[in-house]
């Protein structure tokens, strides 16, 4: 920072060369030691100025580091919410296993049970439905449904004449959909009308 007060001291601004001829009136001085001020006040408004750059530069350096720390959480955040669905996902798979031991008792009740075990059973397959809706899993059961290539997987074609064409007769393994995303497709028996056969 200059000091122009110390400068201005170095100058004798009152020695006047011999060969110059000046007329020096005290306005001039006068005016002279107004512009010294006026340069004097300038410079501080200045240095206020200058600080107030530092102080702003200060903020933008703490705003860069806090936004450097909230990418680093978003970061980690992200990791871990990925981390999470990989569990979750994990759990559901599990659970999906659980489910198709279910089903195959009650496939086994149908065919080995009297009927009230079995519709006792076809109950409890149905409550459980409506209890892993709550968790956002849909269990795809089809029957009488018509075919759906993205939804089902036909494994078995039976000629029934009083059904529709491509309506699923049986579902034989549920397929499920979790939150929208499709963990497996249902295996079903697809009926076929005679006429279809034959052409």
């Amino acid at each position: 920072m200059i000091d122009f007060s110390k400068e201005f001291a170095k100058y004798d601004f009152f020695h006047i060369s011999e060969n110059i001829e000046l007329d020096i009136n005290i306005d001039s001085l006068s005016n002279i030691k107004k512009n010294i001020k006026r340069i004097g006040r300038e410079q501080n408004n200045v240095v206020i100025q200058i600080d107030d750059i530092h102080e702003i530069l200060d903020k933008l350096n703490e705003s860069i580091f806090n936004l450097n720390e909230i990418n680093k959480l978003k970061k980690e955040f992200t990791i871990k919410e990925a981390c999470f669905f990989n569990e979750k996902e994990e759990v559901i798979n599990n659970l999906i296993e659980v489910l198709d031991e279910v089903e195959n008792i009650i496939h086994f009740s149908k065919l080995h049970l009297n009927n009230s075990y079995s519709e006792q059973l076809n109950i409890t397959w149905s409550q459980i439905g409506n209890i892993i809706k709550k968790i956002g899993l849909t269990r795809l059961d089809d029957i009488d449904n018509k075919f759906n290539a993205e939804l089902n997987v036909a494994t078995k074609v039976l000629v029934i004449d009083n059904k529709d064409d491509n309506t699923i007769i049986e579902t034989l393994n549920s397929g499920y959909i979790y939150e929208k995303k499709i963990i497996r497709k249902s295996k079903v028996v697809v009926n076929k009308t005679r006429s279809e056969i034959i052409e």
